[in-house]
């Protein structure tokens, strides 16, 4: 996971510094979730070194293990729900450009693009002001909003984004066809390791509370992870 994480983060940078060469970076939902993935993924990847590192006995007084609740709290989570609320913006621009908008429809379109940012901000700071009152189990539980949130996100404006390039799954003929069957695939697994990440945090918060069951911990650990890095 950590090879997968450090292959992203090249792949990310490359892409942003092409953007840059090129002229065409410009600051919207694209940009935001390029800068917004490589921080997250930086936390993630710091997390699972740590992990390597405590497995391997390197961390022989646990320093780093037990340091690794900031990573957590600072860089995976509060910016996850902030890039999957990007795609919802993407979205609400896509129909801007491909539909013939009147000034007060094009302008509701950017107080609801503004308003899906707002909530994203809201959400995640709200997630740090949260937790940092709490312990572990708080943590856990109240990373699930985001979670959940996200994979509603994904789903509606994923559909979304489809059905304005392409709705038809059998026209092969439109010259949007193989971008939106990539968006559609890519909805399919977001979903998809959303759904696992859930199963993840109700996994560690359930078996964290219950000594007796404390073994199965770091299988839904490795669970929450993984589905994280896949999506």
């Amino acid at each position: 996971m950590f090879f997968v994480l450090c292959g992203f983060i090249y792949t990310d940078v490359v892409v942003i510094r092409e953007l840059i060469r090129v002229k065409a970076l410009k600051w919207n939902a694209t940009a935001y979730s390029l800068f917004f993935l490589l921080w997250a993924a930086l936390g993630m990847c710091c997390v699972t070194l740590i992990y390597g590192l405590n497995i391997m006995g390197a961390d022989r007084y646990d320093y780093w293990y037990n340091s690794r609740t900031p990573l957590f709290t600072y860089c995976l989570i509060p910016f996850s729900v902030i890039i999957d609320f990007e795609i919802g913006v993407t979205w609400i621009d896509l129909y801007d450009r491909t539909n013939k908008m009147s000034k007060s429809s094009s302008r509701a379109l950017k107080v609801l693009k503004w308003f899906l940012r707002t909530a994203a901000f809201i959400m995640s700071f709200g997630f740090l002001i949260w937790v940092s009152t709490g312990n572990l189990l708080s943590i856990l539980y109240s990373a699930l909003m985001p979670s959940v949130l996200g994979f509603v996100m994904i789903i509606i404006a994923g559909n979304l984004i489809i059905k304005t390039l392409c709705g038809d799954k059998k026209d092969v003929a439109n010259p949007n066809w193989k971008v939106a069957e990539s968006i559609r695939r890519a909805v399919k697994h977001g979903a998809g390791a959303k759904v696992m990440e859930v199963i993840g945090l109700l996994g560690m918060g359930s078996t964290a509370r219950h000594p007796q069951l404390g073994y199965v911990y770091p299988w839904f650990n490795c669970l929450f992870y993984f589905a994280y890095t896949f999506r």
